[in-house]
């Protein structure tokens, strides 16, 4: 079992200046250059990003959850993910393992569970095992991704893996906002490969109080790190909230991620009445077997993900269909 992060230096990795920043307009009411250089950072991965619109992808993560010092649950995923965007078609299997700590020395609760969907041709077909298989005649794509919490892998680097997944139209609408001109950026150096920009909302308005920071990669203009801290004010500190580290591969022109490295802290009530701070420490591979290439309709077929060992098949690192 894992007892310490996986990102424990990030912090160190983050540490420079963040009180560096300009004033977003100028006097005649303009962008001020920082901005758009922050603009033409997002706008670069941004094109990248929905350049992604099919794909064929084996997901496998490892989630720690840590309370006071001890690691209380412990998750492990593997995801097969297939979408064809031209077609609005897509198909999710997963299998998830689950140990949980219940307070008792030496035993911990064991689960397991499998569940797997395809939407195609405006039919939806899921089922979980053991479980009924569900059959609709249409689904919204919103309402299909969220049933499943499927990660929107064009927000990776927007947001803590797994991305919030709303549709296509509202991936572009998060991805705009993105690469817009607005208050609150700042642009420094970061290495020699890396540029480092922040968002904080203290400079967009007196209520603001979160920071949102990135380290992008000057050779493909993706995003390395990602971290989210919040300010405190009570102890006036800013607290830290997310962090990632992010590799990257190209396949076929377009950058893919192929590696997440993640920490979240929560604060939560104890039963005394103080605030404890909660941690979930997770790592995540992408196993790509294509990018951006025709898919046979087959690969859509409902009968993949209603019978279990078709299941398990999607989510073997060994299978190729």
């Amino acid at each position: 079992m894992r007892q310490v992060s996986a990102i424990a230096t990030f912090v160190a990795t983050l540490g420079i200046c963040t009180l560096c920043s300009q004033p977003w307009a100028s006097a005649d009411g303009e962008a001020s250059p920082e901005t758009l250089e922050a603009v033409s950072f997002f706008e670069a991965y941004r094109g990248n990003l929905l350049a992604i619109d099919s794909f064929d992808v084996l997901m496998s993560e490892t989630d720690s959850f840590m309370s006071e010092g001890r690691v209380t649950r412990e998750v492990s995923r593997k995801t097969r993910l297939l979408l064809d965007s031209a077609n609005d078609a897509r198909l999710f299997a997963q299998s998830t393992e689950i140990e949980e700590d219940n307070g008792k020395p030496n035993e911990r609760i064991l689960g397991a569970g499998w569940r797997a969907a395809v939407m195609h041709l405006g039919k939806v077909t899921e089922r979980e095992f053991p479980g009924n298989i569900e059959e609709f005649a249409s689904l919204p794509e919103f309402a299909f991704n969220r049933s499943f919490t499927l990660p929107e892998i064009r927000l990776i680097g927007i947001y803590p893996f797994p991305p919030p997944n709303m549709g296509n139209n509202w991936v572009e609408n998060q991805l705009d906002v993105m690469a817009t001109a607005r208050p609150g950026y700042s642009v420094t150096e970061s290495g020699k490969d890396g540029v480092y920009i922040a968002h904080d909302f203290s400079k967009v308005s007196e209520e603001g109080d979160t920071k949102r920071e990135w380290v992008f990669s000057v050779d493909g203009l993706v995003v390395k790190s990602y971290r989210l801290t919040i300010y405190n004010k009570v102890t006036k500190r800013w607290v830290p909230h997310n962090q990632e580290l992010i590799k990257w591969e190209s396949i076929g022109g377009v950058f893919v991620p192929v590696s997440i490295s993640g920490e979240q802290r929560v604060a939560s009530r104890k039963k005394d009445g103080t605030i404890g701070i909660n941690f979930r420490l997770y790592d995540v591979e992408f196993d790509w077997r294509s990018v951006n290439q025709e898919m046979d309709p087959t690969r859509f077929d409902s009968q993949l993900v209603v019978n279990l060992e078709n299941v398990r098949n999607l989510v073997s690192a060994e299978a190729s269909d």
